[in-house]
């Protein structure tokens, strides 16, 4: 079986011998985890599960062969907790557009999986996100030049030469940073 390039999660990956041309008087069974797969007696097999994948060959007396390969699948990202990724934060009282910490969104983002397997980076176009060009550079510290701004998230496997990413966009904006007005104050003199 030729060994196939690692896919991502859900990717079809498509395992083939003999070029994907099987030779007259060839009697081919493929199996996942050692149980026979009804109806897989073709040259190739098209899978979308990890496993163990064995094609058992018969081509006559001192003929039959059987080779297997384990088939793994890259870690799909999923973005996670999509609805609280915008961030807000005061406004400066003179006025200015503040800093911006976008790494705050990495673990939101990442959620339950595992964060060794994943790497987040920020962008402002989707165009970018999706090619994962021109990241933010300090997006620790991401001064945006208007408000409201939308920004882009794009988290990918951090292994593999297979690319399995997922984009959401996010917004960046400030509140108002005045002071609430009171109303007039009076004191109480010591009997009530």
């Amino acid at each position: 079986i030729d060994a196939p390039e690692a896919q991502c999660e859900g990717d079809p990956v498509t395992l083939e011998i003999f070029d994907g041309n099987l030779p007259t008087g060839f009697n081919i069974q493929w199996l996942q985890d050692g149980q026979v797969i009804p109806g897989e007696t073709g040259a190739t097999l098209t899978v979308t599960e990890e496993g163990t994948y064995t094609v058992d060959i018969q081509a006559g007396s001192n003929c039959d062969d059987s080779d297997s390969i384990f088939v793994d699948f890259i870690p799909t990202p999923e973005i996670q907790n999509q609805d609280d990724l915008d961030i807000t934060q005061c406004e400066p009282f003179d006025g200015s557009i503040p800093p911006f910490d976008l790494t705050m969104n990495d673990d939101k983002a990442i959620g339950d999986q595992n964060a060794e397997d994943f790497v987040v980076s920020y962008y402002g176009s989707q165009s970018d996100a999706d090619n994962g060009v021109s990241a933010v550079q300090d997006p620790q510290n991401y001064v945006p030049s208007t408000l409201p701004e939308t920004l882009y998230l794009r988290i990918e496997n951090a292994l593999g030469s297979k690319e399995c990413v997922e984009t959401i966009s996010f917004e960046l904006d400030v509140t108002s940073s005045a002071i609430a007005s009171l109303s007039d104050l009076g004191q109480c003199g010591d009997d009530g």
